[in-house]
């Protein structure tokens, strides 16, 4: 096996973890009854988009990106599965870096320029910033993302940590430039 292979394989492990944390997430996530019908709308199970005007289109918007996520993470699950059966010692210890790495550099970053250039990326078309008081904001204010934010990162730092103290010493396979 190759270094680049092993990196590589500890990349998809990573990216597969990633994802199944935000699957997971925003599967099971307690929900007041407006987070209930938006996350109604937003699964498939309602046609009917919450809120209106501006707040309904990024609705709109915010199921199309969650329908590729969807697509894109099961994708990528399915790919970690794969290289987490054929894991090494080296691919394991990297994943967990990765894992541990990731939500070490983001809390560096300040958490108003995360969401905005987040959003940035996946909303272009600028219909992501609301009033205070408007009703989308008030059903999903900033703190619950930073809750979810701080769920994620203790998943993937246990995560990581599992991956380095349970399976680095695990697979013994050689690893040749």
């Amino acid at each position: 096996m190759t270094v680049r292979y092993e990196v590589g394989k500890g990349i998809v492990i990573a990216c597969a973890v990633v994802c199944l944390s935000f699957f997971l997430l925003f599967t099971f996530h307690a929900t007041t009854p407006q987070q209930a019908q938006a996350k109604q709308y937003l699964d498939g199970i309602s046609e009917q988009a919450p809120f209106f005007g501006d707040e309904q289109e990024h609705m709109v918007d915010v199921k199309n990106v969650l329908d590729g996520a969807r697509i894109f993470s099961a994708i990528i699950i399915v790919l970690g599965l794969v290289a987490f059966e054929r894991r090494t010692r080296f691919s394991s210890v990297f994943a967990g870096t990765v894992l541990i790495g990731l939500p070490l550099i983001l809390v560096m970053l300040p958490w108003d320029v995360l969401f905005t250039q987040f959003h940035h990326i996946f909303f272009p078309q600028g219909n992501w910033i609301f009033a205070y008081n408007s009703e989308i904001i008030q059903t999903y204010p900033q703190s619950l993302f930073m809750w979810f934010a701080g769920i994620w990162a203790g998943i993937c730092l246990l995560t990581g940590a599992a991956l380095m103290k349970l399976w680095g010493n695990g697979n013994k396979k050689q690893i040749h430039n």
